[in-house]
């Protein structure tokens, strides 16, 4: 529905909904604060059925320091896990040199290279991958170009022996960064690359001047 015509359309569902009499509860999750579900529930309440809402998954964020260490704000686990995650990067060096490589721009090689690796893993398997439905390419393909043009494009690879590890298709807006979509290359799933790509990210970020790090969570 059009974004004017929410009350209307809730009003019209809440009506139906009421003249079915095969249920006795009605639960939806993770549906947007302010969104059409609410409207309806506003429209069962005023017809004297309980309604009621509550917090389901929130959007972890990282607050990040520009001064000093990157990683302060980090979760303790993530701080105590630093030491083994070096151990694991000297052992993947093994593999070739380990760079950290950041793209600001759209050209189709990098786009096309974070998608084929995205459709390298379990998503490849399950058809879920973005390069395995060419809408959804079309689509952050306009997303990309448009946040270059933007320059808040922000693709980062880690890459080892120049082939890519783990990437971030990441969006640096106004101080925050987001990462709507990432991926690892599962040949070195024992040395987390996601985790190993993280910290070179933060460390980024942060001299950057970066002040947020937004995981989305439910708005991904």
């Amino acid at each position: 529905h059009a974004e004017e015509d929410m009350a209307q359309t809730a009003l019209a569902a809440w009506q139906a909904l009421k003249a079915d009499g095969s249920w006795e509860v009605v639960e939806a999750l993770d549906v947007p604060s302010g969104g059409a579900f609410e409207q309806m529930q506003q429209y069962a309440a005023l017809d004297g059925y309980l309604a009621g809402r509550w917090p389901t998954r929130r959007s972890p964020y990282l607050p990040l320091c520009a001064d000093g260490d990157p990683f302060r704000y980090c979760p303790a686990v993530f701080r105590g896990s630093r030491a083994r995650l070096r151990s694991k990067e000297k052992r993947l060096s093994s593999e070739g040199p380990i760079v950290l490589e950041v793209e600001r721009s759209a050209e189709p090689r990098v786009l096309e290279r974070f998608f084929a690796l995205e459709a390298s893993g379990w998503k490849g398997r399950r058809g879920s991958a973005i390069a395995a439905n060419a809408q959804l390419v079309r689509f952050y393909t306009s997303v990309a170009e448009e946040a270059a043009r933007q320059k808040y494009l922000r693709i980062y690879s880690l890459l080892v022996g120049g082939k890519p590890a783990a990437m971030h298709f990441g969006l640096l807006m106004n101080g925050r960064y987001y990462i709507p979509k990432v991926a690892y290359n599962e040949d070195f799933r024992k040395y987390s690359p996601g985790l190993l790509l993280m910290q070179y990210v933060l460390k980024d970020l942060a001299s950057a001047g970066a002040v947020k790090f937004d995981f989305l969570g439910p708005s991904m």
